[in-house]
């Protein structure tokens, strides 16, 4: 089919309605036009794949020198130039945002890296039939990550290490998460995926259950013990066992800001960048100085990372979490302390927040909210709309659940200002800052 793309969707297809149905044209830029090969067509979409370009958009990139012709899912932004990146994600994130919670055009912000080409210091991996990689695009085939260009050396060296001296079990489904500290020393966190019922069997009324199963790490400790020993690795997690350390370092250092340091557990979420961090850090300083609050509360707060910025600022922060590592919050807050005022006081409260918001929340000046990509329970969202905060500074990586959550909160909070941060750079994914502001 011929496509010309007149702008692009969320994921970072382009977007051609030239034969009157709406076509997502993996690959392919605004402004672009060519042949595509049909993937897939339903009555009301479809999605296709460039093979020729009769014209190329200023935004595309000189070169792509991925030696696995960018067929992985771990990037799929690659062939765009990364200075035009952020703005080409902005576009569709917003326009969906708009959209979904049925807000007015109130313009956003972007904040851009510098670093643009910086190698990736995270890597989440996959297992399966005993192959170790990265998932191909569409398909559960497994592709070798030992020669991907965008990760750092360092993490590009561990997993060709894991490839020669790892025997898996093709009946072993697990998900690695791989990370640099600081030191550039690697640390390693194996789950076992569950393998799951097929949806499609579990409406069959004589249909016999299927158990659950949970595929095996047992046959991993020799590996990692060998890692440790090898110095390869400076920790492993397997489930919840741990070789070698189980803390992570990373210090973030937000321009002009003083330092704050956060420990985390091998497997904890950690934002993708050191300069991407600060950009968050960066707006929760700017929402704090301009609120001046006397409390805030942190709901998600994970490790420390935001609450130990606002603690910079403010003199108590309530920080709330479900799946988080006590010692390592309580690490941080030792390591932070001399750079905190007299008196400061930051405590963690460990609670289901799909709940509901505790009762320290609910008595806080103004709120941070960071939660995962499945963003808040319709409870907590109500719990914060009658709270006592006058503010609420809302981070999102799914610009689906922030939409919904906003018309869940937009009764009594007006939306001030959206800024987007390019989070995870050479992926179709942006972080959104969402500041809102009590009627």
């Amino acid at each position: 089919m011929h496509y010309h793309i007149i702008r692009m969707a969320k994921g970072g297809a382009g977007i051609s309605n030239e034969t009157g149905k709406t076509f997502f044209v993996e690959g392919a830029l605004p402004g672009e036009s060519g042949e595509a090969e049909i993937l897939e067509e339903k009555p009301r979409f479809g999605r296709c794949r460039a093979i020729s370009r009769e014209c190329t958009s200023p935004d595309r990139a000189s070169c792509d020198t991925c030696s696995l012709g960018a067929q992985c899912d771990g990037c799929g932004f690659r062939h765009v130039r990364p200075d035009r990146a952020l703005a080409l994600k902005a576009q569709a994130v917003y326009a969906e945002i708009c959209k979904s919670a049925h807000i007015p055009d109130i313009g956003y912000e972007l904040r851009a890296l510098e670093q643009h080409d910086s190698s990736r210091r995270r890597a989440r991996l996959h297992i399966a039939d005993g192959k170790l990689g990265f998932f191909a695009r569409g398909s559960h085939a497994v592709l070798s990550a030992a020669q991907c260009p965008v990760l750092a050396p360092q993490l590009r060296q561990s997993i060709a290490w894991l490839e020669q001296n790892a025997k898996f079990p093709r009946a072993l489904r697990a998900d690695i998460q791989l990370d640099l500290d600081d030191a550039d020393r690697c640390f390693a966190h194996f789950k076992a995926v569950e393998e799951r019922t097929p949806r499609r069997h579990q409406h069959r009324p004589n249909a016999k259950p299927k158990a659950v199963e949970m595929s095996s790490l047992d046959s991993l400790p020799t590996l990692a013990q060998q890692a440790i020993r090898e110095n390869r690795f400076a920790g492993i997690r397997l489930e919840n066992r741990d070789y070698g350390e189980a803390m992570i370092r990373d210090i973030v250092k937000p321009a002009g800001l003083p330092p704050v340091t956060t420990w985390r557990r091998i497997g904890d979420f950690s934002q993708a960048t050191a300069e991407a961090n600060a950009h968050i850090h960066a707006l929760v300083h700017e929402f704090l100085a301009e609120t001046n609050p006397r409390s805030v509360a942190d709901l998600y707060s994970g490790s420390g990372n935001l609450s130990f910025r606002a603690a910079l600022d403010v003199p108590r922060v309530f920080a709330s979490e479900f799946f988080c590592s006590r010692e390592a919050f309580l690490r941080g807050l030792d390591d932070n302390r001399t750079a905190f005022a007299p008196n400061t006081d930051v405590s963690l409260e460990l609670c289901d927040l799909s709940k509901g918001i505790p009762k320290s929340a609910h008595d806080a000046d103004v709120i941070i909210c960071d939660p995962a990509r499945d963003g808040i329970s319709e409870k907590t969202a109500q719990d914060i709309c009658h709270a006592r905060a006058r503010a609420l500074l809302y981070v999102s990586c799914e610009a689906s659940c922030l939409a919904r959550d906003l018309t869940r909160l937009l009764d009594h909070f007006s939306l001030k200002k959206l800024t987007f941060v390019d989070m995870f750079p050479q992926t179709p994914h942006v972080e959104t800052v969402a500041w809102l502001v009590r009627k």
